[in-house]
């Protein structure tokens, strides 16, 4: 079934390309600043095979307006430290979501969330900035770090 429209109109597409990804494996840190890509490597579903646990980025199946909704958990992040997320398409920026001056310590999810027109084989993925080279960390889970998307039309 490619599409269906119950009786009070309301329409499902089964093989609709969507997706959700997230930081399966253990927590990881980091020393280095500057943006670092999110590390996702487990997915609650993943309709078309379309993101990729092992390169972790999503590529369009087909040209058209594709949404996305990402979020970032870092912790250990020292006060005063700068920490924004971003999406990125095709290796490069492409906005910025949340960005923030750390004023605590404690666990940070900071997201994104953007429309995007896409061509066939165009790449999303999610990012994460921070200025710091204290070590911090990015959890692990499916509520932590996650990107999520589907094709609009």
């Amino acid at each position: 079934t490619r599409m269906t429209i119950d009786s009070s109109g309301r329409v499902t597409k089964p093989n609709q390309p969507s997706f959700y990804a997230y930081r399966a494996s253990s927590n990881y840190t980091t020393t280095a600043s500057g943006f670092q890509k999110a590390l996702l490597t487990g997915t609650r579903w993943n309709t078309g095979s379309h993101f990729d646990t092992t390169n972790n980025r999503f590529t369009a199946p087909i040209e058209g307006v594709y949404h996305f909704d990402g979020g970032v958990n870092r912790y250990y992040m020292p006060v005063g430290t700068f920490f924004r997320v971003a999406l990125y398409v095709n290796g490069s920026l492409y906005i910025f979501g949340h960005v923030d001056y750390v004023s605590t310590t404690s666990d940070l999810k900071y997201c994104v969330s953007s429309t995007i027109k896409l061509n066939a084989n165009d790449y999303v993925e999610l990012w994460s900035y921070t200025n710091t080279t204290t070590s911090n960390g990015f959890s692990n889970g499916e509520t932590w770090n996650t990107l999520s998307g589907f094709l609009v039309g």
